[in-house]
């Protein structure tokens, strides 16, 4: 029995983006439909969360090794969909097969992988642009360079690749997978009918978002004048990062309408195929987000399309619904208002034709999958001199990182020095204190010895009578000599009393052993 295909998947996925995660859900299906118990593996955001919705098994995206073990074990690569090829934040060109990857550099690495290890490589119904800068242009080359196959999904994603050099024999124009997915069940509580959909993005690239979000929200308002229902706000991606947050694009504009007592905003856990359900149960879409437009075009639903990319306007135009599409700087209020009244009015696309456009991205897959290793086209070229550049980035930075090392290990040598100096010194001080507290310890012990023979003594007098008598003579001196003549009288009531053996002559000087010499 031959061994189950394993099959390797690296696009944008486990961030919370429903277009994305519809792409996977499809590609999946399909996959499990053709083939016998594939072993699927993918690259997430999420690997966790990926794992739990999808059924697969999901390598961390800033794990290099961990992907390059992926590529090396599976079949098949497959780099998408979706847009991936764009440098809209930049490109990282130092940072190809390293932890810090990202952008077309990271959405590159599956496929030189894949190139480096001999492996069948298909690049799946993916959006290409823009392409602002050389860099990108020759990573998103080097990528098709290395890929048995290439589909996108509409025509300037093909032309761009033809203009930076793709021989235009490997690519076929298809359509999002997305147009395959199927819609769930309508969620619980959701209103229709007379609803109107509207998903946006923030989006700040040549409009100011204070400005657009303010004419769409008078633009709602001045539909709602007219008609009666009301708007949701449906929130496509709810991830970190102001680019990635739609829900907070929905409160703004919400917060300008005069209706907004008529608006309201759906927040929760949805899956894209419930999101499909949600937008195909409304009277009129207005969408910025790609995927909001493929759910509304599949589900007959009448969209107005607000084109902040070249992606959404290539969707409406394939649809013959260019009228239907307003560019950001030219949205007014006045014009999306016309726009929506002018939709409700329009039969809907017919989203056969992505449909079956969509099924060649699967038909593609399938057919270098069959031809095995031999459709893989090996690392040459530029994906050969990537690999290379990225070699000598790893080896620079494995040189900086030793660099890095020895200085942290000279750091630590000196603070061991350091510390053990002070130990050495704490140590010295140590003995001190103790030759000082032994010094002090036998000092008290002379006292205590000098005590003790005090009051040895003391008894050894006292029981003597001569010392008895020294004490009488002293006393009687005292009286006599010291004293004058208060003295003098009172020395003979004093002598009687002492002859009759009640004499004091206790509290008289004494003789006391010497203190000891203090200690050196």
């Amino acid at each position: 029995m031959p061994d189950p295909p394993r099959i390797f998947i690296s696009g944008y996925y486990g961030y919370s983006n429903p277009g994305d995660e519809a792409i996977l859900s499809v590609l999946l299906a399909e996959l499990r439909a053709h083939l016998p118990n594939p072993v699927i593996s993918v690259i997430s955001g999420a690997p966790a969360e990926t794992e739990r919705t999808h059924g697969v098994h999901a390598v961390l995206w800033s794990d290099p090794l961990a992907i390059a073990h992926a590529v090396r074990d599976a079949g098949l690569v497959i780099t998408g969909g979706g847009g991936i090829f764009h440098d809209y934040g930049g490109l990282s060109e130092d940072g190809l097969l390293t932890e810090g990857n990202w952008g077309i550099g990271f959405h590159v690495t599956a496929g030189l992988l894949a190139a480096l290890f001999s492996k069948p490589h298909v690049i799946y119904a993916a959006g290409v642009g823009p392409l602002f800068s050389g860099a990108a242009r020759r990573y998103t080359r080097a990528v098709c360079e290395t890929a048995s196959l290439i589909t996108v999904r509409d025509d300037a994603s093909r032309q761009l690749l033809e203009d930076i050099g793709v021989p235009p024999a490997s690519i076929r124009v298809t359509a999002d997978p997305a147009f395959l997915l199927p819609p769930a069940p309508l969620p619980a509580g959701i209103p229709a009918d007379s609803t109107i959909g509207v998903a946006i993005r923030h989006w700040d690239h040549g409009v100011a978002p204070e400005q657009w979000e303010t004419e769409c929200a008078a633009g709602l308002d001045a539909f709602l004048d007219r008609r009666p229902g009301q708007v949701l706000f449906l929130p496509f991606q709810q991830f970190s990062g102001k680019q990635e947050d739609d829900l907070a694009v929905a409160v703004r504009v919400r917060g300008r309408m005069r209706h907004n007592d008529r608006a309201h905003i759906l927040d929760g856990a949805y899956t894209p195929a419930q999101k499909a359900a949600i937008l195909g149960a409304c009277r009129l879409v207005i969408g910025m987000r790609l995927h909001s437009l493929i759910f509304s075009l599949n589900a007959r639903v009448p969209p107005v399309a607000l084109i902040y990319d070249e992606k959404v306007r290539q969707l409406i135009h394939r649809a013959g619904l260019d009228a239907f599409g307003i560019a950001m700087p030219e949205l007014r209020a006045s014009l999306l208002a016309a726009k929506m009244e002018q939709a409700l009015d329009t039969p809907p696309a017919d989203p056969a034709p992505f449909v079956a456009l969509a099924r060649e991205n699967t038909a593609a897959v399938l057919d270098v999958l069959r031809r095995g290793p031999d459709a893989g086209p090996g690392l040459r070229g530029e994906p050969l001199e990537l690999v290379r550049d990225a070699v000598f980035s790893l080896l620079a930075a494995q040189k900086q990182l030793r660099s890095w090392l020895s200085d942290q290990k000279t750091n630590y040598e000196y603070q061991i020095s350091l510390q053990r100096e002070q130990m050495e010194t704490s140590a010295s001080e140590l003995r001190q204190a103790r030759a000082s507290l032994e010094k002090k310890d036998a000092s008290l012990a002379d006292w205590q010895a000098y005590g003790d023979e005090m009051h040895r003594r003391l008894e050894i007098y006292r029981r003597q009578r001569a010392w008895r008598a020294m004490l009488a003579i002293r006393k009687a001196y005292t009286l006599l000599a010291c004293q004058g003549w208060s003295g003098r009288f009172r020395f003979l009531p004093w002598l009687f009393s002492l002859l009759r053996g009640r004499g004091g002559i206790e509290g008289e000087q004494l003789e006391f052993p010497l203190r000891p010499k203090p200690r050196e």
